[in-house]
């Protein structure tokens, strides 16, 4: 199983900074769109010290690779194998 460290405060900075712009639908989600490419990524809109769930991450890691977008360092240095 893979366990993260990162939390939703933190992929937002680093989608924000990776040129995607955030819009909340107050207590749904939170929808993130890259301008230049299109990708979108909807996650829930999670309190920002939560833990990112595994598999929120892995959405946000494909359609990253899906456009061609370079995956942010933080996204990776936060894995850990557990089990």
């Amino acid at each position: 199983m893979v366990e993260t460290t990162l939390n939703y405060g933190q992929l937002d900075e680093a989608l924000r900074a990776s040129g995607f712009v955030a819009q909340l639908a107050e207590g749904k989600a939170r929808i993130y769109k890259h301008e230049i490419s299109g990708a979108k990524v909807i996650l829930p809109d999670s309190p920002f010290a939560e833990a990112v769930l595994p598999h929120h991450l892995i959405v946000v890691r494909t359609v990253l690779a899906e456009h061609d977008l370079a995956e942010p360092a933080i996204l990776g240095s936060n894995r850990k194998r557990v089990g």
